[in-house]
């Protein structure tokens, strides 16, 4: 969001080979199979959306996450999105009972939250 350097990546082609190796150069992480590879804010950056079809099609044995606090609402004209490439799951605030669940600590037979 705020790195010109990193939004320039994507810049011109979207060869998955070159985009990985000025992501490695950029963080000083090598960016191996195991690496898992996340585009924070990616709805700033448009052609970084258009380029997840190419690590899908290309590159599938990368791991990338893409996030945007803003998705749904940021629309750039001009660009397309990778469709059928792309799971989109939409996240919301747990509430600490919804928490307590998720790790494995939900109500008791009583009713109460174990704790």
């Amino acid at each position: 969001m705020n790195n010109e350097r990193a939004r320039s990546f994507f810049d011109g082609d979207l060869d998955v080979s070159r985009i990985l190796r000025n992501i490695s150069l950029e963080t000083g992480v090598p960016i191996t199979t195991d690496t898992l590879v996340l585009l924070d804010e990616i709805q700033e950056c448009p052609r970084a959306l258009t380029a997840l079809k190419y690590f899908c099609e290309d590159a599938r044995e990368y791991h990338v996450i893409a996030t945007g606090s803003y998705m749904g609402i940021a629309r750039h004209a001009g660009t397309s999105y990778p469709v059928g490439k792309v799971d989109t799951l939409t996240l919301r605030p747990m509430d600490f009972t919804e928490y307590l669940r998720a790790i494995g600590q939900g109500d008791d037979s009583c009713g109460r939250i174990a704790v």
